[in-house]
Formats: C-alpha cells, structure tokens, sequence
C-alpha cells in the first residue's frame, strides 16, 4: 500500500470522502500517516541491511548515511563467509566503532540494522499486516487535530462535535499504542546464537 492508498483509507475510515467538502487537506492527512508511521517504527522497525566500503583498518565508522537509521544489530565481516562471522562493537549516536582486534581488510563490512519505515506515493517498506494499524494511527491524530480546531466554532453536528471527535481520537489511539506495545520487537525474544569473536 502507497501513500495514495493509505490516504484514501484513512479517507473512508473518517467518512471523508466528500471531494467538495473535505475536512483535512492531503497535506494534512500526509502529516499524520507519517506522525502514526514514526511512531510504529519505534515499535516494529524496518530490519534491513546494507554493505559500508572500508580501507584497510579501519576501525570506526560514520552511520550518518542509513536513511531512517535506528538500531545497529549485526557487524560481519568478511562478508558473504559461511557460517558468518560477526565481531563486537560499539554504537554511539551515529558513530560505530569495531571492538575487535581483527580489523576489516579493505572492501566491505555489513551492517545489519532497524530502520524507519519509508511510505511515498509509488511504494512503501510497511508489511501489509502493519497497513490498518497505521491507518488507525494517523485516524487517531487527525481526529484530535479537529477535535482542537472546532472548538468555538459553529459545527452542524451541535457543541458536543469536539468532545465526539476527542473521543474518537483517543479511542484510536490508544488502540495503536496498545497493539504498538503487544508488537513491539524489544519485547520479543530473539533467536540468536552467542559466537567466539575472531582472533
């Protein structure tokens, strides 16, 4: 599901379909699709991987480059060995640091870590699982930001349509962080193997 379709859900969730008379702008709608896609990614990150050049010894790296970066998990190298062989390291803010006393040779090493998940208008990262969870989420936000805008104005639905549509901003939302809470991946136990650091 692209950014087009996620909008056109999150739409039809707020009976907002109504071309000539909308009440949140796409912009609007976008800013909180993406609100609600942060927060998930906290929560249920995008694992990926990517492969870092090096020169000989190198030893500490910049991790500024990793769109959306998160959390490093993994460093192997060399790379593409079987069984892979990871090494020890040290992350601070954007920096890593390799710990170990085997140094990469010049080539490669490989990152394996959680990222951001990305939406645009062509494709998204999100699994399809995430994709209702998301809409919720960004459903939630924009349901509190016209909660807050109709206030002291006159609303065909009476001077209750604030307070109905806090409640059912609240009411989504703290659906999504319950479920972001019951997913979350530092809650899980990951099946890992403990290894000998190369000397």
């Amino acid at each position: 599901m692209n950014l087009v379709e996620m909008r056109t859900l999150v739409r039809r969730d707020l009976h907002d379909e109504d071309e000539a008379n909308r009440r949140w702008t796409d912009a609007e709608l976008d800013r909180h699709i993406k609100h609600a896609l942060e927060e998930l990614s906290r929560s249920v990150p995008f694992e990926t991987e990517c492969l870092i050049p090096v020169t000989d010894g190198d030893r500490e790296f910049t991790l500024s480059t990793l769109e959306g970066f998160i959390r490093l998990q993994a460093v192997e190298y060399p790379i593409d060995s079987y069984p892979p062989v990871f090494h020890r390291f040290d992350c601070r803010a954007d920096k890593l640091k390799l710990l170990d006393d085997i140094l990469p040779e010049a080539g490669y090493i490989r990152l394996y870590y959680s990222a951001a998940h990305t939406m645009t208008e062509e494709n998204t990262s999100l699994p399809s699982y995430l994709e209702d969870l998301v809409a919720i989420g960004a459903e939630g936000f924009a349901s509190l930001e016209w909660a807050v805008f109709c206030v002291n104005r006159v609303n065909s639905g009476g001077t209750d349509t604030p307070k109905v549509f806090e409640a059912i901003g609240r009411e989504r939302l703290a659906y999504f962080r319950n479920e972001l809470k019951r997913l979350c991946s530092r809650n899980k136990v990951r099946v890992n193997t403990f290894f000998t650091p190369a000397v």
